[in-house]
């Protein structure tokens, strides 16, 4: 088909290639831009999962080299050492740990004393006093077969249990437990109650951009931190949540030191960033919705839009105006080509002549 005016045909030709440029621009502008965004929010909570382990670490580390000590002095000089002198070092141990609920030492049968298969002082807190209490040490608690115990035999570093929900106190606890040996014999274990109050402080105050918050789960996919206390408290597991979804990444997290998974609830699809606490386990989460991750794009994608929309516009009109101009200038040369034709050229110079 001919067009009949020339500016149809420029419109028709050029504006396609304009809107096709424009397209292409904005596409390769904002998957570029998508890509160094991924790349500095991962960077983000990196850094943010870093200061947190780091936060932690500090916590758990103090109490773990307080348990060793404690284990060392113990298993150099148990068969001299008064019970009065291990209970001053409990009482100094709890007292000078701010996240030390108590400390224990508990001996092997007939180890400390060979008429007693039960020896096991312990200190704790209770509110601002100490109270030292023997009342674990009996056939009846039997200590030799609680986990806090157990666990460490064999071991020649300190050994941090999963924690679990005391009702009593409302908080959340762990135990800090490393054996004693004396040469190569294991008589016992030192152990440290922690509280994890100060812990679950730390998670609870990770925020990152406007929803990005922090998620603590022990080795085995328990709540700790970072979500309902209702979880908490009835030691919930991420394994066997209501949402599907939240469990399947949970089951994730828990089979890989780091990285990143997602899962959807009622905000959409949320993502998951996440690392391991290598003195225990512990599986450390950023949950952040992608909604939010997504906003700068979508912000520049609209910007990108708008501009694309104006450029084509001041396109069509510069286009516009210039063919007016060349209409203009052929119309012009059309009049005078016509005049030649008709002779009026011609006519006018012989008058002019003969006026001569």
């Amino acid at each position: 088909m001919q067009f009949k005016k020339i500016s149809s045909r420029s419109l028709v030709f050029l504006l396609p290639v304009i809107i096709i440029a424009m397209i292409l621009l904005s596409t390769f502008g904002a998957l570029n831009s998508k890509q160094i965004i991924d790349e500095k929010t991962n960077d983000i909570m990196s850094a943010s999962l870093n200061k947190s382990v780091a936060e932690v670490s500090e916590q758990l580390n103090s109490i773990r080299t307080t348990a060793f000590v404690l284990s060392e002095a113990v298993a150099s000089d148990y068969k001299e050492a008064s019970l009065d002198t291990y209970e001053t070092m409990l009482q100094t141990i709890v007292s000078n740990n701010q996240i030390a609920l108590g400390s224990g030492l508990w001996f092997e049968p007939y180890v400390y004393d060979s008429s007693e298969k039960y020896v096991g002082p312990y200190v704790y807190k209770d509110g601002n006093e100490l109270i030292t209490t023997y009342e674990y040490s009996n056939a009846e608690y039997d200590y030799l077969t609680k986990p806090y115990y157990t666990v460490s035999q064999g071991l020649t570093e300190p050994v941090i249990t999963d924690p679990y929900y005391d009702p009593p106190s409302g908080n959340t606890l762990s135990t800090c437990s490393v054996a004693i040996y004396d040469n190569g014999k294991y008589i016992g274990c030192a152990s440290v109650g922690i509280s994890l109050e100060t812990i679950v402080q730390i998670i609870d105050n990770i925020k990152v951009g406007e929803n990005g918050t922090g998620l603590l789960l022990s080795s085995s996919g328990t709540y700790l931190a970072g979500t309902d206390s209702e979880k908490i408290s009835s030691e919930a597991s991420i394994l066997d949540d209501p949402n599907k979804s939240l469990a399947e990444a949970g089951n994730t997290i828990l089979n890989s030191e780091e990285g990143i998974t997602s899962y959807k609830d009622d905000r959409g699809v949320v993502n998951l960033y996440y690392t391991t606490l290598p003195e225990t386990g512990w599986k450390l989460i950023i949950q952040m919705p992608v909604s939010e991750l997504n906003a700068p794009v979508q912000k520049l994608i609209l910007t990108l839009v708008i501009v694309c929309i104006f450029a084509v516009i001041v396109s069509i009109l510069a286009i516009l105006l210039q063919i007016n101009s060349i209409a203009k200038g052929i119309k012009r040369v059309q009049m005078f080509a016509g005049s030649l034709a008709e002779g009026d050229f011609f006519n006018r110079s012989d008058q002019c002549y003969d006026q001569r």
